[in-house]
């Protein structure tokens, strides 16, 4: 018998035993059944599922050292499910909720804020939501509890926005306004929220930075739920006198340019960077040092003035850092990308650098689309060491490019949508499109879209291998195996909107770890009055098992 088999061997075996196979064996007998829950088992599940799969992250505080083996299991198994559904024919929600918020600073939203979030973002494990307001404060939505906590009030960030500017000898500033902000979660509990706020007076732009780091203090039943925001200028606590909230400043140098907040790439903050079109050179800003590399030379520009139906067009930039270099990528309307080299400018040379710049590489990705296209950020591809990969969310297709630094090796892969599925709508309606892009192995996204008659439409973006438990292939491979578009139709109830904002950056919040996807809907709820409710519509594709461990 399979019992008698020193426990040794059958670790052995178990280890490269499917992960369905591995719950079944234990119903045979008892032996295996003490022998299949151990933590060996499932922490050898875990590292060869990690090879393959987006894997929920582990539950603050916990460690694969410290974390039971039934959580581990169920982490385990709830990512083999979620990948199965994420990428079966007809994947199907495993609830549909609705979330209305309770502000702790807000009662209601008059009517003339029609739309009162700017963005949203959520975290791994998709229980907390942190949301910047119109008004330039932060809170932090408890998607459980319902209750959004006050994390940053608008009198802080709007003291620090001046306090950067008075330095800069800036006085006569009006309020900010244009203010984006970019979120990176630390862990599952911890946030990184860089803001760029712009003031304007006299013709002229002054963008100051701040960085605020908020801590979720609570857990589990979370009614007492804290939230703790840090960010650090000075050392003096500027935060209102509540239990939950600890505040500190920290600042970044100030600058002044004449480009549009819109077209500063923050996605590598604080190293930010623009295209200078009236001169034709690409501006990468160290907010830290205070310093710049100005890079000068005919490309990109030669690629627009080659057809001149395009020369007033807009080209974006995407900072790429790595240990020990950086650079910068720049992607224009005509789809021709240029990556070049930056040169560190050191803290004896001027604050500003000027070099002559030269692609060390460029491609083309396909002819120009008319519509609204969506640039994300470089992040590191785990499945290779030491490249990068960044996505462009383009109205026809779904385009990967990979780079290798040490090479300077640069790669396309092109995920066409049917033209039935996203209708080729023109650049002044791209309110009525919406997408979010994971950042793990670009395997998993979400795209809403509305037909020629209105009604919006969900799918899911799959590009990863239907083979969860194969080896790792060459990325280009493993993005076009299984990769598509796959239409939401069961499960969602009577959702006919899924989004009921125009704002892009709060329509959508996306949790690719757990497949959680948050939709913005306003709502009046007080009989004619004007008082906006907010209201989140909330669509799950794991198990409920996965998500209460968050």
């Amino acid at each position: 018998m399979l019992s008698t088999i020193p426990d040794d061997c059958i670790l052995d075996i178990l280890s490269v035993t499917g992960i369905l196979d591995v719950v079944r064996l234990r119903r045979t007998c008892r032996e295996l059944n003490r022998i299949s829950r151990s933590r060996i088992v499932w922490l050898t599940i875990y590292a060869r599922l990690s090879r393959t799969l987006v894997m929920p992250p582990l539950p603050v505080p916990h460690t694969l050292m410290t974390i039971p083996a039934i959580q581990l299991e169920t982490i385990c198994i709830s990512a083999y499910n979620l990948h199965n559904n994420w990428t079966s024919r007809l994947p199907s929600p495993t609830r549909v909720s609705s979330v209305i918020s309770h502000f702790e600073q807000y009662s209601g939203f008059c009517k003339d804020t029609a739309e009162p979030i700017k963005s949203a973002h959520l975290a791994p494990g998709g229980r907390w939501l942190i949301l910047l307001m119109v008004d330039l404060s932060i809170s932090v939505c408890d998607l459980v509890t319902t209750v959004a906590h006050s994390a940053v009030v608008r009198t802080q960030v709007i003291a620090c926005h001046k306090e950067q500017l008075a330095k800069e000898g800036l006085r006569d500033m009006y309020a900010p306004h244009g203010v984006q902000a970019r979120v990176t979660w630390l862990d599952g509990m911890t946030a990184r929220v860089f803001l760029q706020s712009v003031a304007t007076a006299d013709n002229r732009r002054a963008f100051a930075y701040q960085e605020w780091t908020i801590r979720i203090l609570g857990g589990g039943d979370a009614l007492s739920t804290a939230a703790k925001a840090q960010a650090s200028l000075s050392s003096e606590p500027r935060g209102e006198d509540k239990p939950f909230l600890e505040c500190t400043l920290r600042a970044f140098k100030s600058m002044s340019h004449l480009v549009s907040p819109w077209l500063v790439d923050v996605s590598a903050a604080p190293t930010l960077s623009y295209f200078e079109n009236n001169a034709g050179e690409v501006h990468v800003y160290d907010a830290e040092r205070g310093t710049s590399v100005i890079l000068q030379g005919k490309e990109p520009e030669q690629s627009l003035a080659r057809n001149p139906r395009f020369a007033f067009l807009s080209i974006e930039t995407r900072v790429l850092k790595t240990d020990e270099r950086t650079y910068v990528g720049c992607i224009d309307e005509q789809m021709n990308v240029h990556v070049y080299l930056v040169p560190l400018v050191e803290e004896s040379q001027a604050a500003t650098h000027h070099v002559q710049g030269t692609p060390v590489a460029k491609d083309n990705l396909g002819p120009y689309q008319p519509g609204e296209t969506r640039i994300g950020a470089w992040h590191r591809l785990s499945s290779e060491e030491g490249t990068f990969f960044l996505q462009i969310l383009a109205p026809d297709a779904l385009y990967t490019l990979t780079f290798s630094p040490s090479t300077h090796v640069l790669r396309k892969t092109k995920l066409e949508f049917p033209v039935s599925s996203i209708p080729h709508l023109p650049s002044s309606s791209g309110q009525r499109r919406w997408g979010r892009l994971g950042t793990e192995r670009g395997s998993r996204g979400v795209l809403v879209s509305e037909d020629d008659r209105g009604r919006q439409i969900l799918k899911l973006i799959s590009g990863s291998s239907t083979d969860s438990e194969s080896s790792p292939t060459d990325f280009a491979e493993h993005l076009s195996s299984a990769a598509g578009l796959r239409t939401v139709l069961g499960g969602l109830g009577g959702a006919s909107k899924f989004v009921g904002t125009f704002t892009h950056g709060a329509a959508l919040a996306f949790d690719e770890y757990t497949g959680r996807m948050c939709f913005l809907k306003l709502k009046d709820r007080s009989g004619g009055l004007g008082i906006m409710q907010v209201e989140f519509l909330v669509v799950d594709f794991a198990q409920k098992e996965l998500l209460n461990m968050y």
